[in-house]
């Protein structure tokens, strides 16, 4: 909750600073010479940061079972196609995107276990490895405001949704015969996630928006609206980090528009 507060409040302060430096210069030109829409990709990596850590007791008829559980984050890949459109009356969104993705999760759960037969007073220890791969398609939607920092820089501010569906599932579970450990996330996934990024104009068709996001709730399915993902009885956040290119288009048509230049006007 305090995670989620703390987003909310820098979205309102990153809004309020962009009306205050409205001006400096759009990220999306809106001169003539420029469509408002193109096509962008973004390349990325993928990091599960694993934090719940955890310990219990567990009975099974006549055996006690105590067990430590850790988690271990993995790096992997990520991948965005799509289409953005940036709008002239840019008072409260600046530009949207939407488009397809896809996502490779990795992470990793050691779980010690020892075993005690309250029968036989015999102890057994026991450790199981949950290792998964797994691979996600999906869509996306953002709705962006940006910070003009000067002509050609910008911060990128961002919130959006995510629909996933986990299309690989390449775990694999050795050690322990105590298999309750190896429960997987549902096949599929509805978030709102927030992105922040800083952006620059590389060329006159090209920018380049270096950016970091991650979920802030799940929306389906609705079982506590966390953002983390559970394997096991661990939580991982998902982080995705990208390099967006967004590739501005030329228009032809509006090219040599006339320009107002005095009192009559004259052709570029």
């Amino acid at each position: 909750m305090k995670t989620h507060l703390v987003i909310i409040t820098l979205l309102f302060s990153s809004f309020s600073f962009a009306q205050m430096r409205k001006g400096r210069g759009d990220v999306f030109p809106l001169d003539r010479e420029l469509r408002k829409g193109g096509f962008f990709i973004a390349p990325g990596a993928t990091y599960l940061a694993g934090y719940n850590q955890s310990n219990g007791e567990l009975t099974e008829q006549n055996i006690i079972i105590n067990y430590e559980s850790s988690p271990q984050s993995k790096i992997g890949g990520y991948l965005q196609l799509g289409w953005f459109h940036s709008f002239e009356n840019n008072r409260i969104v600046d530009y949207i995107d939407f488009g397809g993705s896809y996502k490779l999760l990795r992470g990793k759960i050691t779980t010690n276990f020892t075993e005690n037969n309250m029968i036989n007073s015999r102890v057994v220890d026991h450790q199981s490895v949950l290792d998964f791969n797994d691979s996600h398609i999906g869509l996306f939607f953002n709705a962006t405001k940006t910070i003009p920092i000067s002509t050609n820089t910008f911060i990128s501010n961002s919130i959006g949704i995510n629909i996933d569906n986990r299309v690989i599932e390449a775990g694999n579970y050795s050690g322990s015969p105590f298999t309750f450990f190896i429960d997987y996330p549902p096949i599929g996934i509805t978030q709102l996630h927030y992105k922040i990024g800083f952006g620059f104009r590389a060329f006159k068709n090209l920018l380049v928006i270096p950016s970091i996001e991650t979920p802030i709730m799940t929306l389906v399915p609705t079982k506590n609206f966390s953002p983390s993902i559970a394997y096991g009885d661990q939580q991982f956040q998902p982080i995705f980090v990208s390099l967006q290119f967004f590739f501005l288009r030329d228009d032809p048509v509006n090219c040599n528009s006339p320009v107002y230049n005095g009192p009559k006007y004259e052709v570029d």
